[in-house]
């Protein structure tokens, strides 16, 4: 019965979207552009997987708006499949409690858990892994590593989807390691797909109606999502798999997203601060103090609200 509903369901997806779902690689990746649909088709592989394996399945996301939308995408494709599926909500998956994911169950115990990225959560965890997004994820290499060893060694599949997020990445360097021949292509798959290939494959029809799929129309949709773009730039990295290079730059973005820390206090009553703040830190490397000045716009003027001039905090 399942393999009939999945004969029929692949008549559903996109081509890109088919040779993603029947992938068994070890290990697959796809460079993508935005929005054309691989989270979606993952969603179906994942609970295809689960009634046909019985194993768990980790989602790691970059937000936790995306992990609970996918959970949705898999509810309904357990319903496409007549399968009886539990909705946990949030479940801890660390003993102490403090790592949660929204969690799916199957009758025959494969379950589907779906997070937020965190190096953490794959800990004691064995199953199918997924990266969405990785190259926005925080930490991406310690996430990498806890996912291989959550996988592989028991023989489980892992996905890494994303867009590009600069040539540093370490998205980017998985990529180009395996078109250097520097990955097993026996084990290990790379999918390319920008958004003219996704058109061209039928993107449009799905979007506005098979009626709608038309070599005008489909060159209307490029051009208009080209000319909502802020530059070349942003169209090359988002939606043509360029990835943007920031060779000249002093800090890579993985870098700098590594040191964030969202709950940084920079001052000890926030009350005081009740209109719109705009801080700026300034980095001494040798001899000069770092400053880190903070202003609030008050009408049109800017009045100086926190002032600190630090020594020796340039490391």
């Amino acid at each position: 019965m399942i393999a009939l509903i999945m004969a029929l369901s692949l008549n559903f997806f996109l081509p890109y979207q088919n040779d993603w779902i029947k992938d068994e690689t070890r290990t697959a990746i796809v460079e993508k552009s935005r929005r054309i649909g691989f989270t979606y088709a993952e969603a179906y592989r994942s609970v295809e997987r689960r009634l046909r394996h019985g194993s768990d399945h980790i989602f790691a996301s970059r937000t936790r708006e995306t992990a609970g939308e996918f959970i949705e995408y898999c509810k309904m494709y357990a319903r496409v499949f007549n399968a009886a599926a539990e909705d946990l909500g949030e479940q801890p998956i660390a003993r102490d409690g403090d790592l949660k994911a929204q969690t799916l169950r199957f009758a025959n115990g494969g379950r589907i858990l779906s997070l937020s990225s965190n190096p953490d959560a794959f800990r004691g965890f064995g199953g199918d892994v997924t990266l969405d997004e990785f190259a926005f994820h925080k930490k991406q290499k310690a996430v990498l590593k806890a996912a291989n060893a959550s996988a592989k060694i028991w023989g489980h599949t892992i996905r890494v989807i994303s867009t590009h997020n600069g040539e540093g990445s370490t998205f980017n360097k998985l990529i180009q390691e395996y078109r250097a021949g520097k990955r097993d292509k026996t084990k290990w798959s790379l999918h390319s797909v920008t958004l003219q290939q996704a058109v061209d494959q039928g993107l449009v029809g799905k979007i506005q109606g098979a009626d709608k799929d038309t070599p005008e129309n489909r060159a209307e949709f490029i051009a208009d999502v080209r000319n909502d773009c802020v530059d070349e730039t942003e169209w090359a990295e988002e939606y043509c798999c360029i990835p943007n290079s920031d060779a000249t730059a002093f800090l890579s973005y993985e870098l700098i997203d590594g040191c964030r820390e969202p709950a940084l206090k920079l001052i000890e009553d926030p009350a005081l601060l009740t209109g719109v703040n705009y801080a700026g830190y300034d980095v001494s490397r040798r001899h000069d103090k770092s400053v880190l000045w903070d202003c609030e716009l008050v009408g049109d003027v800017y009045w100086t609200r926190l002032l600190r001039v630090l020594e020796g905090e340039d490391r």
